[in-house]
This record gives structure tokens, sequence and C-alpha cells, in this order.
């Protein structure tokens, strides 16, 4: 069976926060890192078939408060897709 998490970024504010509801959502461990090369890590090992729905990331960038966050959230997506296509069981979809 398919693992669906689904994870609205919309109204993140800051990198903290963005670790924060991967955690929550399950993506991530909670003693993981807060950081990008700890989530590739944690994607390309996930063993089951799991599909991320990430919600929001066309609204965050546009509305970032800092040029800075929305370079992140772009590096963020990229990990997401490289990851995916790295580990044949995890697949993400923008929306």
């Amino acid at each position: 069976m398919n693992k669906i998490i689904r994870i609205d970024i919309s109204n993140i504010k800051d990198k903290k926060e963005l670790f924060q509801k991967l955690k929550e959502a399950g993506i991530m461990p909670r003693e993981a890192g807060d950081n990008l090369d700890a989530l590739y890590d944690v994607l390309t090992e996930i063993g089951e078939e799991t599909s991320l729905v990430v919600y929001g990331k066309d609204s965050l960038i546009e509305y970032c408060e800092s040029e800075e966050m929305a370079e992140y959230v772009d590096t963020f997506s990229g990990v997401l897709d490289d990851a995916s296509e790295e580990n044949s069981k995890v697949t993400v979809e923008w929306e």
C-alpha cells in the first residue's frame, strides 16, 4: 500500500519552521538534523512506496519575506525531486 504524506508549506516563515513541518508530517524523524543533506538522506533511504504531496510552494516563493528563504525553498524543492529520482519508492507531487 502506498503511504501518502501531505504537507502545506505556503505559510512557512523560516528554515526552522520548514523542518518542524517536515518532522510533524512524518517525513523526517525528530532526531534528524535540520538541513537539506539530512532530508535527502532520509528520503533516499525510504523503503516503502511513499508519495509526498507538497502544497503552497509557488505562493510561498511569491510572498516570501526574504529572498534568501525563497532561494532556500527552491533548493528544497530540488532536493525532493533529486531524492525521488534516486529512490524509486518516493514520488513527489507539487500542488
